[in-house]
C-alpha cells in the first residue's frame, strides 16, 4: 500500500511540474543593436569611423561621394532577437551634405514596431580661401 501511495505522489509531482513549463513568449523588442561588422568592412571606402546608434536614429559619417552612391548602400543591421527590418519610402536628399533613409523594425511578437532614420552625413567643405579672423568681433547686447 505504501508503494502505491509513493508512486501516486511521484506521478502527481512530475505532472504538476511539467504543466508549469510553457514556451517562451515572443520578444516584444525591435531595436537596432549594431551595424554588421562585415558590411562596415566592405564599405570602409565610403564609411568614416563607427556609426552612432540612438533610440530611433543611426548616423553614418561618409566620405564626399555622390548621392547616387549613397542611395545604393543597403546597411545590414544586427537586431534584437526575432526582430525583422524593412526599408520604407525613398531616400531623401537633405541639402548638400546628407541623405536620409527610413527603416521600420518589427518585433517577434508581431505587435510592436519602430521607425528609424538612417542618415549618411558628408563632410562640410570649407573653401580653401576662407579666412577665420577674430580681429573684428562684438558682444551681443546682453554683454555675453
Amino acid at each position: 500500500m505504501k508503494n502505491r501511495y509513493f508512486i501516486f505522489l511521484l506521478l502527481l509531482t512530475v505532472f504538476s511540474i511539467s504543466s508549469c513549463i510553457q514556451d517562451e513568449a515572443p520578444n516584444a523588442e525591435c531595436d537596432i543593436v549594431s551595424v554588421d561588422e562585415v558590411w562596415l568592412e566592405e564599405n570602409k571606402g565610403i564609411i568614416i569611423g563607427k556609426p552612432v546608434i540612438t533610440n530611433n536614429l543611426v548616423k553614418f559619417n561618409v566620405k564626399n561621394v555622390s548621392f547616387e552612391t549613397l542611395k545604393e548602400l543597403d546597411p545590414i543591421f544586427d537586431l534584437t532577437k526575432g526582430a525583422e527590418i524593412e526599408k520604407i519610402g525613398e531616400p531623401i536628399e537633405d541639402g548638400e551634405s546628407s541623405l536620409i533613409m527610413q527603416y521600420r523594425t518589427f518585433a517577434e511578437d508581431g505587435v510592436w514596431w519602430k521607425d528609424y532614420k538612417i542618415i549618411f552625413i558628408k563632410p562640410t567643405v570649407i573653401p580653401r580661401n576662407h579666412v577665420f579672423s577674430f580681429e573684428n568681433y562684438s558682444l551681443d547686447s546682453s554683454g555675453k
